[in-house]
């Protein structure tokens, strides 16, 4: 059997997981099936979440990272060089704890040698971002008659919205070397008081042409009940530095 037969064999057995084990010393380490960049990288996240009222929350971070090969694929490692927080006044408060909080819990992240996410380190603690979008839901939603259809069509809104965030909690698999796949999905979401509303996700992205790593992409999340709707858009980008 050839070593390229052998190389497949074993990515068939072990798949995804093989790039989390421990203790492979078998063999060399092998030329990922991906280029890697032969320089340090800038990744760029930004996180816009709708708020009521029509306000975003922006979140913008910065890291610098490095792609290096490993005995299973290829590990990236990299610390925060930059974060940016825009909020309405009235959440500022939690926006200076995101402002300074650590994401160095992110790293290192590892992909298999065709270049898919397999595993990362914890890069959003769960509350950070909605602690702020609850936030800003009671401020400008406190005044609405929690009696009327409308106000509690606008809290059903606002529940779904939350729970979309979670999305932002997972890479897409293909973040780093995209295959250029676009994605739409549409989901109906049946409401405690009978009626229907909707979840709406796209996915884009594209490579650098001849190179194969990310250039940009973007999820979008669309929550909807009736005539009302609420985005967020979180964007990725890898640029030399």
């Amino acid at each position: 059997m050839s070593l390229f037969t052998r190389r497949l064999a074993l990515r068939s057995a072990l798949g995804v997981a093989a790039i989390g084990m421990a203790g492979v010393t078998s063999r060399a380490i092998a030329q990922p099936i991906v280029p890697l960049p032969d320089q340090p990288m800038r990744l760029t996240r930004r996180l816009i979440r709708g708020l009521s009222g029509g306000s975003n929350l922006i979140v913008e971070r910065e890291w610098q990272i490095l792609f290096s090969a490993t005995e299973t694929g290829i590990s990236i490692s990299g610390n925060q060089i930059g974060v940016i927080v825009d909020t309405p006044p009235a959440i500022e408060q939690l926006a200076q704890i995101e402002r300074q909080r650590s994401t160095a819990d992110f790293f290192p992240i590892l992909l298999t040698d065709a270049g898919e996410i397999a595993t990362a380190g914890r890069f959003t603690r769960e509350q950070d971002v909605d602690l702020a979008v609850s936030a800003a839901e009671d401020v400008f939603a406190h005044s609405a008659n929690a009696n009327s259809e409308n106000a509690q069509r606008v809290q059903y809104l606002a529940q779904l919205h939350r729970v979309s965030g979670s999305i932002f909690q997972q890479f897409p698999p293909d973040l780093f070397y995209p295959r250029g796949q676009d994605t739409r999905t549409v989901r109906p979401v049946e409401l405690p008081d009978g009626s229907v509303g909707e979840f709406e996700l796209t996915y884009t992205s594209r490579a650098v042409p001849e190179l194969g790593w990310l250039e940009h992409a973007q999820r979008d999340v669309i929550t909807r009940i009736g005539y009302n709707a609420r985005q967020s858009s979180e964007i990725w980008s890898l640029a030399r530095i």
